[in-house]
């Protein structure tokens, strides 16, 4: 499934139901002391719950972000889990992990 993307975008058209999206990445390379790793996700429809490695991820603010720095391992996991009511759930905005000094 393409992300961002709703479900019917993915393929599950009339699709309503839990359903969980996983990603692998790297950690970035050439990190400063100074530098924190953020994950942040501009709109889920149907949010559950978001994890890293199989650590639950809590929300600091209003918006859908995340220091995610010491979590980070060579290879990484992201799972969002998803309450879908209809095919227009998904993670239909951006996803970025963000290198913040």
């Amino acid at each position: 499934m393409t992300i961002p993307g709703s479900l019917r975008d993915g393929g599950f058209t009339d699709f309503a139901g839990r359903i969980s999206l996983h990603r692998l990445f790297g950690r970035p390379t050439n990190l400063e002391a100074h530098e924190q790793v953020w994950l942040a996700f501009d709109e889920v429809r149907g949010l559950e719950s978001i994890a890293l490695n199989g650590v639950q991820l809590h929300m600091q603010s209003e918006r859908l972000e995340f220091e995610v720095t010491g979590l980070l391992q060579e290879r990484n996991e992201i799972e969002v889990a998803l309450t879908c009511e209809d095919d227009q759930s998904g993670i239909v905005g951006n996803v970025l992990l963000e290198i913040r000094s």
